[in-house]
């Protein structure tokens, strides 16, 4: 009897081992695939998004070609940023998901840079170089949801429209010039504008180190005029904005603003009107519906 007690007693210490060895093993199995991703939706969950992100991944492609001679461009594009400067060749530079999508043809000596309409799957870059300053006469057109950049460029006419972008040209030289903004901002600087209208719906307007006669009207936006100099009679024009100047030129002004905004001239306030007017000189004439009147 005492022999049947040790051998049961043996078993049992052996059961318990062996229950404890493999809850063991078990437990470690599935830290293991834990770890792994194999047993764990979260795990599956990662790798799961991580194979999705580059499955949408789209890497930009970009197009380079040479262009027959031309000394007119027409922008009839929707999305993409444009640029146009002066190189060495008559050349375009296409970049983006699908350069097939940008269009850019040269007939009766005019450039045509053109798309297929809304598109989301990307940013899209047009690079356009003429290999002098005065190779462009013209540039026309609309952009609905990009940028424009002129640079280095002397041009005859520009007329161009935006609708949901910015507008910036530096070292400029243009004998007409007509901007029509709905919604972004206008930027001008180093250049030369002989003849301008600037209108803004909603953005900003800022001219910088240049020379101009324009008429600006502006509906929501403030502007600010840095070290440049009025070639003739202009005038500024804003419903609801800050008109800012700074080092302003020798020049007759005609300022008026609302009664409840501030108007100062070299330091001076002034209540709702100033006119100060040189012989021989431009007229600056500036009106704030609803806005300050700062020149300093």
């Amino acid at each position: 009897m005492k022999k049947f007690y040790q051998i049961s007693g043996l078993i049992v210490i052996i059961g318990i081992i062996l229950f404890i060895f493999g809850h063991a093993k078990g437990g470690n199995d599935d830290i293991n695939n834990i770890h792994s991703g194999r047993t764990t939706n979260i795990g599956n969950l990662f790798n799961h998004d991580e194979s999705s992100r580059k499955s949408h991944h789209i890497v930009a492609k970009k197009r380079t070609f040479n262009l027959d001679k031309f000394s007119k461009i027409n922008i009839d594009a929707e999305e993409p940023n444009i640029k146009i400067t002066k190189g060495n060749d008559f050349q375009v530079t296409i970049s983006g998901p699908n350069v097939k999508k940008i269009s850019a043809k040269v007939e009766d000596d005019q450039l045509t840079i053109s798309d297929n309409n809304a598109y989301e799957d990307g940013t899209y870059q047009v690079n356009v170089t003429v290999p002098a300053i005065g190779s462009i006469k013209e540039i026309t057109g609309s952009c609905s949801e990009g940028n424009i950049h002129l640079a280095d460029l002397s041009i005859a006419d520009l007329d161009l429209q935006v609708e949901d972008g910015n507008v910036s040209a530096e070292n400029v030289t243009t004998h007409k010039a007509n901007f029509d903004l709905a919604d972004g901002d206008l930027k001008i600087t180093n250049s030369t504008l002989t003849s301008g209208i600037l209108n803004l719906s909603d953005g900003d307007l800022t001219v910088t180190n240049s020379q101009f006669k324009v008429k600006a009207t502006l509906g929501d936006g403030d502007v600010r005029v840095n070290d440049s100099k009025l070639l003739a009679d202009s005038s500024f024009n804003l419903s609801e904005g800050d008109f800012q100047m700074s080092r302003p030129p020798k020049a007759s002004y005609q300022l008026s603003t609302s009664s409840e905004d501030e108007l100062v001239f070299h330091g001076n306030n002034y209540h709702r009107h100033f006119v100060k007017k040189l012989r021989g000189t431009p007229l600056l004439k500036v009106s704030c519906g609803d806005g300050d009147i700062l020149i300093n």
